[in-house]
């Protein structure tokens, strides 16, 4: 029986194959893990094995200046929303 690791190993995989096959682009240089999955213990290990692509947890926060400086716990888990307001602020 397949675990749920190497289940979502094959969507991942599935993905990049039809990524790869609409862009033309064939190489990828890193996998940004995002949300609270991006935590789970030897999971960014894992995928760099077996997809043979760097892996780390994505930090949306990286490139965007602030007033503040705060520190987040948890960056990662704000990729959706960062996404989406900054998205939202270019339409405005």
């Amino acid at each position: 029986e397949r675990s749920s690791l190497d289940i979502f190993l094959e969507d991942v995989r599935r993905t990049l194959r039809f990524y790869t096959k609409n862009s033309k682009q064939s190489h990828f240089s890193t996998l940004y893990l995002s949300g609270g999955g991006g935590n789970v213990k030897g999971l960014k290990e894992y995928m760099e094995e077996n997809l043979q692509i760097k892996s780390q947890a994505m930090n949306p926060f990286a490139n965007l200046e602030t007033k503040d400086k705060t520190s987040i716990e948890d960056p990662s888990q704000y990729a959706v929303a960062t996404g989406l307001a900054v998205r939202k602020g270019f339409e405005a």
